[in-house]
C-alpha cells in the first residue's frame, strides 16, 4: 500500500510538471491523468476492512437467493447461520451497508432477510428513521457519532461510501423503541466532480427517502447546495409517487449550520432561510405543474420544514489552531441539545405513523425501484435546469418536426413531378438521382434557416447560460435527424421509383417481354420431353429462365459518381455552410 501511495503522488506531482511547461501536450496530460485513475484504482483494490468483507458476503448471499440455490452445496455456511451473525452484529451495535458507494447498488433481498432475523430477535418494534445529509467533509459523520456514540469512521475526504446504517436501542418512549441512523457518503465530491449529478440526486433522494427526518449538514452559511439537492429531490418524489401510489412522500427535514459561533446568527440568517423556503415553495408548485399533479402546491405538503424550530446552528469542533486544537465542549453540549429536540418532534408528531424494520426496508424497495426508473430527474442540478432542458426539448422537437414535414412534403411533390416525365428506365433512374439532389439542396437550405432560428434562441432565452451548455450537443443531435430524415426521404423516392418503373413496365414493354418469356417457356417444353428427366431438374430449368428474365428486365444504368461524391461532401462538411454553397454551384 505504501508503495502505491507514492506512485500516486509521484503521478500527481509529474501531472503539475506537464501542466507547469510553457507548450504543454494536451495528449501527454491526458494520459498522465489516466496514469492517475490506474493508481487510484490499485490503491482502492488494495484496501480492504470488514465493511468491504461484509460487503462481499451480502453480494455473495444475494446472488444465492436470487439463483435459490444452496450453499452448503456450494461449500459456504448455511445462509440462515450467516443471516443470524450478520443480525447479531446489527444488533449489538455495528453498522450495515445499505447501498454501496462503488457500484451504486442495494442487495435488497439480503438486507431484508437480515432485517427479517432482526425483528425477530428484538420483536415487532417501532422504529424512528433518523438521516442525515451534507456535503463531503461537512462532518456528517462526526455529527451522528457525537449525537448517539456511534463509530462512522471519519476523516477528511471521502470517508463514508454509499449509505451506513446503525441501530439504536431508546428507552423510555411509547411511540418507537429503535432508531435507525443513515449516515451517507459526501455530495459534491471533488473526486467525483466531472459535471453529473446523477449519483448525488439519487443518494439524496434515497436518504430523504427512508429517513422520517434528515438532517441537512451545511458548513457555516451557504445552503445553496441544499436549494439544488431539494428541489430534485421534491420533482423525483412528485415522479415516484405518480409511478407508485405506495410510497410515502412526507418527509420531515431539519438544518444544522456547522461552524457559525455567533450569537445573533439566527437572526442575521432569516431573510435567507426565508428566501430559500420561497423558491423551493416555487419549485414545488411548477413540478407539480410539470407533472400533473394539482393537489400540491406547497414545499410543506411533501417536506416537512419548521424555519422557526428546525434550524440549529453549531460551533466548530475543534478550538484552537493545529496541532494545539482540542474538542470544543461546547460542540458537545449543543449537539445533545439538538438530539433531545429532534427525539422530542418525533415523538409529539401526531401526523407520523412509526413501523417496523420490515416496514423501513418495504419502503426503501419501493423507492430504489422507482429511482431506477425514473433516473431522467436525477442528471440536473436543480429544477431550474429541468425546466430550461423541457423548454430547450420542446424546442428542437419543433424543429425536428419542421424539418420532417418541410422535407417529407418536396420530397412527395417533387418525386411526383419529375417522375411524370418519365417514359422509360433510363430517364426514371436520372430522375430519381435528381430528385435526391434536389433533396439535399433543399434540406441544406432549410438548414441554414433553422440553424439561424437556433442561435437566436440561445442567444435569447429566459435560462441563460443553463441552456448555452447544451448548445454543442444540441446543434450535434439536430445534425443527425437531418440525416435521418434524408435518409428517410431517399427511401420514399425510391419507392416512387420502383412504383414507376413497374407503370412502365406495364404499359412500354408488356408484349415484348411475354413474347420473350413465351419462346424461352415453349424451348424449355420442347427439351424435356425425355421421360428420364427428373422433376427437380425440371423445376430448377424453369427456375432458371424465370431468373434470367428477373434480372434482364430489372437492368439498370450505375448511378453517376457525381451524385455519391457530393453526398459524401456534404456528410463531411455539414456544419461548415459557405462550402455546401460552393459544392452546390460547382458541382452539377
Amino acid at each position: 500500500m505504501p508503495k502505491l501511495i507514492q506512485e500516486n503522488r509521484t503521478a500527481w506531482d509529474k501531472l503539475g510538471d506537464l501542466k507547469s511547461m510553457k507548450n504543454p501536450n494536451p495528449e501527454d496530460i491526458e494520459r498522465q491523468k489516466e496514469c492517475i485513475k490506474k493508481t487510484e484504482k490499485q490503491i482502492q483494490e488494495a484496501s480492504f476492512n470488514t465493511d468491504l468483507f461484509f460487503r462481499e458476503i451480502g453480494y455473495l448471499y444475494e446472488t444465492i437467493i436470487i439463483l435459490n440455490k444452496d450453499s452448503g452445496t456450494l461449500g459456504l455456511p448455511a445462509e440462515e447461520d450467516i443471516i443470524h451473525v450478520c443480525a447479531s452484529l446489527f444488533i449489538e451495535g455495528n453498522s450495515l451497508e445499505l447501498i454501496d458507494g462503488e457500484g451504486f447498488y442495494m442487495p435488497e433481498r439480503w438486507i431484508r432477510r437480515v432485517f427479517k432475523k432482526v425483528s425477530d430477535i428484538i420483536g415487532t418494534q417501532n422504529v424512528f428513521t433518523l438521516s442525515v445529509l451534507g456535503l463531503q467533509s461537512s462532518g456528517k459523520s462526526t455529527l451522528l457519532n457525537t449525537m448517539f456514540g456511534s463509530q462512522f469512521p471519519t476523516s477528511s475526504g471521502i470517508c463514508t461510501k454509499g449509505i451506513q446504517m446503525h441501530l439504536l436501542p431508546l428507552q423510555r418512549n411509547h411511540r418507537f423503541q429503535f432508531i435507525l441512523i443513515l449516515d451517507t457518503e459526501g455530495l459534491r465530491s471533488p473526486e467525483l466532480s466531472d459535471g453529473k449529478y446523477d449519483i448525488d440526486n439519487q443518494l439524496a433522494t434515497v436518504i430523504t427517502g427512508i429517513g422520517d427526518t434528515t438532517v441537512l449538514n451545511i458548513m457555516r452559511e451557504n445552503s445553496s447546495f441544499v436549494s439544488d439537492i431539494l428541489q430534485v429531490v421534491v420533482h423525483a418524489f412528485l415522479c415516484l409517487k405518480l409511478a407508485d401510489s405506495n410510497i410515502d412522500i412526507r418527509k420531515s427535514c431539519s438544518f444544522i449550520h456547522h461552524n457559525v459561533t455567533s450569537v445573533t446568527a439566527q437572526d442575521k440568517m432569516r431573510p435567507a432561510i426565508f428566501h430559500l423556503m420561497s423558491t423551493l415553495v416555487s419549485v414545488t408548485k411548477e413540478a407539480a405543474e410539470m407533472e400533473g399533479i394539482s393537489d400540491i402546491s406547497e414545499f410543506n405538503q411533501i417536506i416537512q420544514i419548521n424555519m422557526s424550530s428546525q434550524v440549529w446552528f453549531l460551533p466548530n469542533l475543534w478550538q484552537g489552531f493545529t496541532p494545539m486544537s482540542r474538542i470544543n465542549s461546547e460542540y458537545s453540549g449543543q449537539v445533545a441539545d439538538i438530539k433531545c429536540k429532534l427525539i422530542e418532534q418525533a415523538t409529539y408528531d401526531t401526523r407520523k405513523a412509526y413501523g417496523s424494520l420490515n416496514g423501513v426496508i418495504s419502503q426503501t424497495r419501493d423507492l430504489w425501484k422507482g429511482i431506477l426508473s425514473e433516473d431522467f430527474v436525477f442528471c440536473f442540478r436543480n429544477s431550474l435546469e429541468i425546466r430550461a432542458y423541457n423548454l430547450l426539448e420542446n424546442k428542437v422537437l419543433h424543429w425536428s418536426s419542421e424539418m420532417q414535414c418541410f422535407l417529407q412534403e418536396k420530397c412527395v411533390e417533387t418525386s411526383q413531378k419529375e417522375f411524370a416525365k418519365c417514359g422509360n428506365q433510363k430517364k426514371l433512374n436520372d430522375a430519381a438521382i435528381k430528385v435526391n439532389t434536389i433533396l439535399l439542396d433543399l434540406l441544406l437550405s432549410k438548414k441554414i434557416d433553422i440553424a439561424q432560428q437556433m442561435e437566436a434562441f440561445f442567444n435569447k432565452n429566459d435560462f441563460g447560460e443553463t441552456v448555452r451548455q447544451w448548445k454543442n450537443i444540441t446543434k450535434h443531435e439536430f445534425d443527425k435527424t437531418c440525416n435521418e430524415i434524408l435518409s428517410s426521404c431517399e427511401k420514399e423516392t425510391e419507392r416512387f421509383r420502383a412504383k414507376k418503373s413497374f407503370e412502365i413496365f406495364q404499359t412500354t414493354n408488356s408484349f415484348e417481354h411475354e413474347d420473350k418469356l413465351h419462346k424461352k417457356s415453349m424451348k424449355l417444353a420442347k427439351s424435356l420431353h425425355d421421360p428420364s428427366i427428373r422433376p427437380d431438374e425440371i423445376d430448377r430449368q424453369i427456375e432458371m429462365i424465370w431468373h434470367e428474365f428477373i434480372k434482364e428486365i430489372r437492368g439498370k444504368d450505375q448511378v453517376p459518381m457525381v451524385y455519391f461524391f457530393r453526398q459524401r461532401l456534404y456528410e463531411l462538411f455539414r456544419n461548415e455552410q459557405s462550402l455546401l454553397e460552393l459544392i452546390k454551384q460547382k458541382i452539377l
